[in-house]
Protein backbone atom coordinates (compact mmCIF):
# COMPACT_ATOMS: atom_id res chain seq x y z
CA UNK A 1 0.00 0.00 0.00
CA UNK A 2 1.43 3.58 -1.16
CA UNK A 3 0.08 6.73 -0.29
CA UNK A 4 0.92 10.12 -2.33
CA UNK A 5 -0.04 13.42 -1.77
CA UNK A 6 -1.14 15.22 -4.27
CA UNK A 7 -1.90 18.44 -2.45
CA UNK A 8 -0.59 20.41 0.31
CA UNK A 9 -2.12 23.14 2.24
CA UNK A 10 0.56 26.05 2.42
CA UNK A 11 0.32 26.96 5.69
CA UNK A 12 -1.40 23.90 7.18
CA UNK A 13 -1.11 20.34 7.72
CA UNK A 14 -3.91 19.90 5.50
CA UNK A 15 -3.61 17.81 2.40
CA UNK A 16 -5.34 15.64 -0.23
CA UNK A 17 -3.58 12.36 -1.36
CA UNK A 18 -4.36 9.25 -3.03
CA UNK A 19 -3.96 5.19 -1.60
CA UNK A 20 -2.66 3.12 -4.48
CA UNK A 21 -0.69 -0.47 -4.77
CA UNK A 22 -2.99 -2.48 -3.24
CA UNK A 23 -1.58 -5.77 -3.54
CA UNK A 24 -4.64 -7.70 -4.10
CA UNK A 25 -5.74 -4.62 -5.72
CA UNK A 26 -3.10 -3.18 -7.66
CA UNK A 27 -5.38 -0.92 -9.99
CA UNK A 28 -7.28 0.45 -7.95
CA UNK A 29 -6.83 4.56 -5.97
CA UNK A 30 -8.86 5.91 -3.39
CA UNK A 31 -8.49 9.49 -3.09
CA UNK A 32 -7.84 11.11 0.69
CA UNK A 33 -9.74 11.94 3.12
CA UNK A 34 -12.35 9.01 2.43
CA UNK A 35 -14.99 8.16 5.29
CA UNK A 36 -14.71 4.29 5.79
CA UNK A 37 -17.66 2.35 5.43
CA UNK A 38 -18.70 0.18 8.82
CA UNK A 39 -19.24 -3.09 7.61
CA UNK A 40 -19.90 -5.29 11.07
CA UNK A 41 -19.99 -8.78 10.63
CA UNK A 42 -18.90 -8.06 7.28
CA UNK A 43 -22.21 -6.17 6.94
CA UNK A 44 -22.94 -2.55 5.74
CA UNK A 45 -25.99 -1.67 8.50
CA UNK A 46 -28.83 -1.28 6.28
CA UNK A 47 -27.50 -1.77 2.85
CA UNK A 48 -27.35 -4.44 0.23
CA UNK A 49 -24.41 -4.91 -1.68
CA UNK A 50 -26.39 -3.83 -4.72
CA UNK A 51 -28.07 -0.69 -3.49
CA UNK A 52 -24.57 0.11 -2.34
CA UNK A 53 -23.25 0.12 -6.14
CA UNK A 54 -26.07 3.14 -6.66
CA UNK A 55 -25.62 4.77 -3.26
CA UNK A 56 -21.71 4.90 -3.98
CA UNK A 57 -19.66 4.53 -7.47
CA UNK A 58 -16.00 5.24 -6.02
CA UNK A 59 -13.59 2.99 -4.60
CA UNK A 60 -14.45 2.72 -1.01
CA UNK A 61 -12.64 0.75 2.21
CA UNK A 62 -14.65 -1.44 4.31
CA UNK A 63 -13.96 -0.82 8.13
CA UNK A 64 -14.55 -4.13 10.19
CA UNK A 65 -14.71 -4.55 13.52
CA UNK A 66 -12.36 -7.37 15.27
CA UNK A 67 -14.86 -8.90 17.44
CA UNK A 68 -17.55 -8.96 15.00
CA UNK A 69 -15.57 -10.81 12.56
CA UNK A 70 -13.06 -13.10 14.31
CA UNK A 71 -15.98 -15.66 15.44
CA UNK A 72 -16.22 -16.18 11.52
CA UNK A 73 -12.15 -16.45 11.09
CA UNK A 74 -12.67 -20.31 10.72
CA UNK A 75 -15.29 -20.56 7.47
CA UNK A 76 -13.05 -18.02 6.04
CA UNK A 77 -9.92 -20.24 6.14
CA UNK A 78 -12.29 -23.44 5.12
CA UNK A 79 -13.32 -21.04 2.22
CA UNK A 80 -10.55 -20.72 0.31
CA UNK A 81 -11.13 -17.51 -0.66
CA UNK A 82 -8.03 -16.02 0.52
CA UNK A 83 -9.07 -12.45 1.33
CA UNK A 84 -11.67 -11.30 3.95
CA UNK A 85 -13.18 -9.30 1.11
CA UNK A 86 -13.76 -12.15 -1.35
CA UNK A 87 -15.45 -13.96 1.80
CA UNK A 88 -17.97 -11.64 2.37
CA UNK A 89 -18.97 -10.65 -1.09
CA UNK A 90 -17.47 -7.50 -1.72
CA UNK A 91 -13.86 -8.33 -3.40
CA UNK A 92 -13.83 -4.90 -4.98
CA UNK A 93 -13.42 -2.89 -1.61
CA UNK A 94 -10.26 -3.35 0.62
CA UNK A 95 -10.52 -3.89 3.93
CA UNK A 96 -9.83 -2.76 7.20
CA UNK A 97 -9.91 -5.17 10.56
CA UNK A 98 -9.88 -2.42 13.20
CA UNK A 99 -9.24 -3.85 16.86
CA UNK A 100 -12.26 -1.51 18.58
CA UNK A 101 -16.36 -1.47 17.73
CA UNK A 102 -16.73 2.40 17.41
CA UNK A 103 -20.42 1.24 17.99
CA UNK A 104 -19.71 -0.42 20.83
CA UNK A 105 -16.95 0.65 22.77
CA UNK A 106 -15.55 -1.65 25.90
CA UNK A 107 -12.90 -1.80 27.96
CA UNK A 108 -10.34 -4.22 27.11
CA UNK A 109 -8.18 -5.15 30.63
CA UNK A 110 -6.72 -8.79 31.09
CA UNK A 111 -6.03 -10.43 34.35
CA UNK A 112 -2.59 -11.47 32.47
CA UNK A 113 -0.07 -9.07 31.41
CA UNK A 114 0.09 -9.65 27.89
CA UNK A 115 -3.15 -10.22 27.22
CA UNK A 116 -6.18 -8.07 26.02
CA UNK A 117 -9.70 -8.96 26.50
CA UNK A 118 -11.75 -8.55 23.29
CA UNK A 119 -15.40 -8.04 24.09
CA UNK A 120 -16.87 -9.88 21.03
CA UNK A 121 -20.28 -12.09 20.66
CA UNK A 122 -19.42 -14.75 23.20
CA UNK A 123 -18.35 -12.29 25.68
CA UNK A 124 -14.92 -10.86 26.77
CA UNK A 125 -11.92 -13.34 25.50
CA UNK A 126 -8.12 -12.91 26.05
CA UNK A 127 -6.11 -12.43 23.88
CA UNK A 128 -2.52 -12.55 22.92
CA UNK A 129 -0.43 -11.45 20.82
CA UNK A 130 0.20 -14.97 19.07
CA UNK A 131 -3.71 -15.88 19.25
CA UNK A 132 -4.48 -12.57 17.73
CA UNK A 133 -2.17 -12.79 15.10
CA UNK A 134 -3.53 -16.19 14.09
CA UNK A 135 -6.57 -15.39 13.79
CA UNK A 136 -5.61 -12.40 11.60
CA UNK A 137 -3.48 -14.98 9.56
CA UNK A 138 -7.17 -16.53 8.95
CA UNK A 139 -9.04 -13.73 7.99
CA UNK A 140 -6.54 -11.96 5.38
CA UNK A 141 -7.93 -8.54 5.36
CA UNK A 142 -6.15 -5.83 3.07
CA UNK A 143 -5.89 -4.09 6.06
CA UNK A 144 -5.33 -4.77 10.11
CA UNK A 145 -4.99 -2.70 13.58
CA UNK A 146 -2.60 -4.66 15.67
CA UNK A 147 -3.00 -5.70 19.10
CA UNK A 148 -3.32 -2.97 21.27
CA UNK A 149 -4.19 -2.57 24.94
CA UNK A 150 -6.82 0.32 25.20
CA UNK A 151 -7.88 1.43 28.85
CA UNK A 152 -9.98 5.00 29.64
CA UNK A 153 -8.21 6.16 32.54
CA UNK A 154 -6.74 9.90 33.27
CA UNK A 155 -4.31 8.27 36.05
CA UNK A 156 -0.58 9.08 34.33
CA UNK A 157 1.01 5.53 35.81
CA UNK A 158 -2.00 3.57 34.52
CA UNK A 159 -1.95 5.39 30.54
CA UNK A 160 2.15 4.85 30.87
CA UNK A 161 1.26 1.24 31.26
CA UNK A 162 -0.74 1.10 28.61
CA UNK A 163 1.43 2.59 26.15
CA UNK A 164 4.42 0.56 27.05
CA UNK A 165 2.10 -2.63 26.62
CA UNK A 166 0.53 -1.28 23.51
CA UNK A 167 4.34 -0.73 21.96
CA UNK A 168 5.39 -4.35 23.34
CA UNK A 169 2.30 -5.69 21.46
CA UNK A 170 3.07 -4.07 18.23
CA UNK A 171 6.71 -5.30 18.58
CA UNK A 172 4.98 -8.73 19.14
CA UNK A 173 2.42 -8.81 16.31
CA UNK A 174 5.00 -7.26 13.68
CA UNK A 175 7.31 -10.39 14.83
CA UNK A 176 4.94 -12.87 13.92
CA UNK A 177 4.01 -10.70 10.89
CA UNK A 178 7.16 -11.14 9.10
CA UNK A 179 7.43 -14.39 9.70
CA UNK A 180 3.77 -15.17 8.14
CA UNK A 181 3.59 -16.32 4.45
CA UNK A 182 -0.59 -15.43 4.42
CA UNK A 183 -0.29 -12.06 5.54
CA UNK A 184 3.02 -10.90 3.46
CA UNK A 185 0.47 -9.15 1.08
CA UNK A 186 -1.22 -7.64 4.14
CA UNK A 187 -0.47 -4.03 5.58
CA UNK A 188 -0.03 -3.28 9.40
CA UNK A 189 -1.53 -0.13 10.95
CA UNK A 190 0.06 0.60 14.46
CA UNK A 191 -2.19 2.79 17.13
CA UNK A 192 -1.40 6.32 18.79
CA UNK A 193 -2.87 6.09 22.73
CA UNK A 194 -1.94 8.30 25.58
CA UNK A 195 -5.64 9.28 26.40
CA UNK A 196 -5.04 13.45 27.23
CA UNK A 197 -1.89 13.43 28.12
CA UNK A 198 -0.44 15.14 24.77
CA UNK A 199 3.39 14.34 25.86
CA UNK A 200 2.44 10.74 26.20
CA UNK A 201 0.94 10.94 22.69
CA UNK A 202 3.87 12.14 21.16
CA UNK A 203 6.04 9.73 22.96
CA UNK A 204 3.91 6.94 21.79
CA UNK A 205 3.70 8.34 18.04
CA UNK A 206 7.30 8.15 17.88
CA UNK A 207 7.62 4.71 19.01
CA UNK A 208 5.16 3.67 16.13
CA UNK A 209 6.88 5.61 13.80
CA UNK A 210 10.01 3.94 14.20
CA UNK A 211 8.42 0.36 13.44
CA UNK A 212 8.32 -1.14 10.16
CA UNK A 213 4.10 -0.31 10.03
CA UNK A 214 2.39 0.55 6.66
CA UNK A 215 -0.01 3.65 8.57
CA UNK A 216 -1.13 4.74 11.87
CA UNK A 217 -4.52 5.67 13.66
CA UNK A 218 -5.06 7.96 16.40
CA UNK A 219 -6.67 5.38 18.82
CA UNK A 220 -8.62 6.29 22.52
CA UNK A 221 -9.97 10.40 21.95
CA UNK A 222 -12.99 9.44 23.88
CA UNK A 223 -13.71 7.96 27.20
CA UNK A 224 -16.00 4.57 27.63
CA UNK A 225 -19.31 6.92 28.71
CA UNK A 226 -18.24 10.29 25.95
CA UNK A 227 -20.54 10.33 23.17
CA UNK A 228 -18.22 10.53 20.33
CA UNK A 229 -20.26 14.19 19.20
CA UNK A 230 -19.44 15.03 22.46
CA UNK A 231 -15.13 15.13 22.11
CA UNK A 232 -13.98 18.44 22.61
CA UNK A 233 -12.45 19.46 19.00
CA UNK A 234 -10.02 21.45 20.67
CA UNK A 235 -8.21 18.27 22.13
CA UNK A 236 -8.50 16.32 18.73
CA UNK A 237 -6.94 19.35 16.80
CA UNK A 238 -3.85 19.98 19.54
CA UNK A 239 -3.46 15.68 18.98
CA UNK A 240 -3.25 15.90 15.58
CA UNK A 241 -1.47 19.30 15.21
CA UNK A 242 1.19 17.50 17.73
CA UNK A 243 1.40 13.98 16.54
CA UNK A 244 0.77 13.77 12.87
CA UNK A 245 4.08 15.70 12.56
CA UNK A 246 6.11 13.33 14.49
CA UNK A 247 5.02 10.59 11.75
CA UNK A 248 7.35 11.82 8.50
CA UNK A 249 10.32 13.02 10.69
CA UNK A 250 10.59 10.02 12.81
CA UNK A 251 10.43 7.54 9.99
CA UNK A 252 13.00 9.42 7.93
CA UNK A 253 15.31 9.37 10.73
CA UNK A 254 13.99 5.63 11.63
CA UNK A 255 15.52 4.42 8.15
CA UNK A 256 18.46 6.13 8.19
CA UNK A 257 19.47 4.96 11.28
CA UNK A 258 17.69 2.00 12.79
CA UNK A 259 16.57 -1.66 12.24
CA UNK A 260 13.03 -2.05 11.42
CA UNK A 261 12.30 -3.95 14.75
CA UNK A 262 14.92 -2.01 17.36
CA UNK A 263 12.99 0.41 19.83
CA UNK A 264 14.47 3.43 20.71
Amino acid sequence: MKFTVTRKHVSHMGRLGILSEFSRMPASQIETPIFMLYARGGVITHLTHETLQQVNTDSAILQIPFPSISIMKDAVQQSNQQSLSNFIGMKEYPSFVCLHDPFNLALQKSKRKMEVAIKGRRGNEDHSAEKFMSSIESLVPDMYQVLTQLEFTNKPKRMQVNVDRSIQFLDNCLSLHKNSEVLKKTSVIAAVQGGNNLSLRKECAVQCATRDVHGFLIDGLCSEEEATEDVDSDFVKAVLENTVKLFIQSSVQHKRNSHPYQRR
